[in-house]
């Protein structure tokens, strides 16, 4: 088979600012589909509890490769990044705030998280590539 993946997404930006003035910003982007290939067999899912220092997220041993990843931060309140290490230091490069999911296709670098101020919970699901 093919295209067993399919992202949906879309946005849409109205921002008032001042009395009177109505969407003085506004964004658009039309909702877009796409499709991918799935060409593994797993998927991996889990809430793992993220800690203020960084550390690996857990993915399972039974992944040959990583290919999509669904984020969602569960706290009410603190942000998570997630990110990679580099020279032994964390990357963040993404920024979930609270309540905020993120999907993206994964590399083959180590996937860690660190969260703002207190442990957050982070749900997760990495579909094998």
């Amino acid at each position: 088979m093919s295209d067993e993946i399919a992202l949906t997404f879309g946005l849409r930006v109205r921002k008032t600012i001042g009395a009177g003035i109505t969407n003085a910003f506004q964004a658009d982007i039309e909702t877009q589909r796409l499709t991918r290939d799935l060409t593994g067999t797993r998927k991996y899912a889990n809430t793992q509890t993220i800690g203020t220092s960084y550390e690996a997220v857990t993915v399972g041993a039974d992944l040959a490769s990583r290919g999509y990843a669904f984020f969602r931060n569960l706290d009410p309140t603190n942000f998570v990044e997630i990110g990679g290490e580099v020279n032994s230091s964390f990357a963040g490069r993404i920024k979930l705030i609270a309540g905020d999911v993120a999907i993206l296709p994964l590399s083959t670098d180590g996937l860690y998280a660190r969260a703002d101020t207190g442990a957050v919970e982070l749900d997760y699901l990495i579909l094998e590539r």
